[in-house]
């Protein structure tokens, strides 16, 4: 399976890994990275990408964040010549673009809790809603990440796909149970024998073990009053909430993170 991997969590969610570890984690791995640079779309190898990286970083240190393009605004940011690094809903996009098979990611986007419906009522269709889940039900593609973020009503995610026509695929069991840290269990509609060979619109979940993931999950809801106010002064959300759970943990976070992302990447080589 030909495959790109997405560039906001590499530049925005862990922004203070080193270089030193990125290569340390990465080591010959071939996978390819997609961003933008000055409005011109790049798949580029690691090496390629971290002088971008830097950049990037340097500026959000500097109160200056790089735009972050999914598949409903990256033609704005092309036209704009802007430098931009893609989500996993714009990676899916240059996928579409390119002809390419997959996209890789660590934790996606998704429902927030009570968002997903009102009084029983469903408020949004195929194609609608966040911008992964909108763009995995709009585009033939797969979509090769760790599961929907903590924060999120991901049971309510998991199925909301599954209904829209996405095959949601586990690899490791038939649930799933969070991304960073343990919650409640959702139920998952496939497994990984029955995607071999298999075509878009697909979500495969390869779950990070539970014995890596953290326990308190007091972090998690401060980090998420933390990405609220962020939100509020015109920040980004999740790249908010990944720096706070960075800090606390003394960048084991962040590490967990390289880590899952490069297994996806290696399970979407193998496919």
């Amino acid at each position: 399976m030909d495959y790109i991997v997405e560039s906001a969590l590499l530049t925005h969610g862990i922004k203070d890994l080193s270089e030193d570890v990125f290569r340390h984690y990465w080591g010959d791995d071939p996978s390819k990275i997609v961003w933008v640079e000055k409005g011109k779309l790049i798949i580029g190898t690691l090496e390629r990408f971290l002088p971008f990286r830097e950049k990037a970083v340097a500026a959000a240190r500097e109160g200056r964040m790089t735009r972050r393009a999914n598949h409903f605004n990256l033609d704005t940011y092309l036209e704009m010549e802007e430098d931009a690094v893609l989500t996993a809903s714009g990676a899916l996009s240059v996928c579409a673009r390119e002809g390419i098979n997959a996209a890789v990611t660590a934790g996606i986007g998704g429902f927030f809790p009570e968002l997903l419906e009102d009084n029983g009522k469903h408020l949004w269709t195929k194609g609608d809603g966040p911008p992964d889940v909108a763009t995995l039900t709009s585009l033939d593609k797969i979509l090769i990440s760790s599961g929907p973020k903590d924060m999120l009503d991901y049971p309510g995610t998991i199925r909301f796909l599954h209904e829209h026509g996405v095959s949601v695929c586990g690899v490791k069991r038939d649930i799933y149970t969070g991304y960073l840290f343990i919650g409640e269990a959702a139920e998952l509609p496939d497994m990984i024998q029955d995607a071999r060979g298999m075509k878009g619109p697909a979500l495969i979940i390869n779950e990070i073990d539970e014995t890596k993931r953290m326990s308190d999950r007091s972090i998690l809801d401060e980090a998420v009053l933390c990405g609220l106010e962020t939100e509020k002064r015109g920040g980004y959300y999740h790249p908010a909430v990944n720096a706070y759970i960075e800090e606390k943990t003394s960048g084991y976070s962040a590490r967990l993170q390289l880590a899952a992302l490069l297994e996806n990447a290696r399970l979407a080589a193998k496919l």
